[in-house]
């Protein structure tokens, strides 16, 4: 793993943090992941990273550190490291901005579709990728104990809301559905929804509106599109990747593709 703390590169066995900072104590903290592609290319990196200045706005958490100057660590670490395919993930505490990369083996079998169980569980901030991480956490274990690949997380409504680590989108026609508010920004997300060719819609949608669409897809910016196949027990369409989903899969696998 290559690791670079506050501008200075750092072995991983040497990494440190105050045991009595707000990060410890009350998980104030906020992290961005991302991946890059071949020849160590990232794909979207300033939006990732307006997002967590953005955020550390939100939540006072003050950065000593610039957009530009974010973005050149990063691409210290990318190009320091040994792999082409890469899992990058910044994390920004009150004191301490960690910029750090590790190898990244991507799952190809996803592309055939995934299964997701849904968990009763809201997080407090769904818009921010805060470190008080632990109902994300909590949810994906249930989903991956039970032998899926991610949790589909309900509101308390009954509503669902996003995957324990992606943005959910189902499909009913030609239209494209999200959830509009109480989920994460998601980059990946971001650019499904600028699609000019898709007819974007959003709305709310519980557990018996989600198993009737006819395909649905999981986002974030490791995985890119995913087929979801299988919600609990029930096949979605009938069990195979549907035909707008894989059409839009395509169109994001040729934007990041030079």
């Amino acid at each position: 793993m290559v690791t670079l703390i506050n501008n200075h590169w750092c072995e991983k066995e040497e990494a440190r943090i105050d045991l009595f900072s707000d990060a410890v104590m009350y998980g104030v903290g906020l992290f961005e992941t991302f991946r890059t592609y071949q020849g160590k290319r990232f794909f979207r990196l300033e939006d990732h990273i307006e997002r967590l200045l953005d955020s550390a706005g939100q939540i006072v958490l003050t950065s000593s550190y610039s957009a530009l100057q974010i973005k050149n660590m990063v691409e210290q670490v990318a190009a320091l490291s040994q792999w082409e395919l890469q899992r990058v993930k910044i994390l920004m505490l009150a004191d301490q901005l960690t910029v750090t990369s590790s190898q990244l083996i991507p799952d190809e079998s996803i592309v055939e579709g995934v299964g997701l169980k849904s968990v009763h569980q809201q997080r407090a901030l769904p818009e921010f990728k805060s470190t008080s991480y632990l109902d994300c956490l909590r949810s994906y274990q249930i989903a991956r104990d039970a032998g899926f690949y991610d949790a589909l997380l309900l509101d308390n409504g009954g509503y669902v809301t996003e995957g324990s680590r992606s943005n959910v989108f189902w499909i009913n026609g030609n239209s494209v559905l999200t959830r509009g508010d109480g989920v994460l920004p998601g980059i990946t997300r971001k650019v499904i929804i600028e699609d000019n060719s898709l007819n974007i819609q959003f709305n709310k949608a519980n557990l018996g509106t989600l198993v009737q669409a006819d395909e649905l897809f999981i986002t974030n910016s490791i995985i890119g599109v995913v087929p979801v196949v299988k919600l609990d027990d029930t096949l979605i369409g009938n069990g195979k990747v549907g035909p707008l989903t894989q059409s839009i899969a395509s169109r994001y696998s040729r934007l990041h593709t030079p």
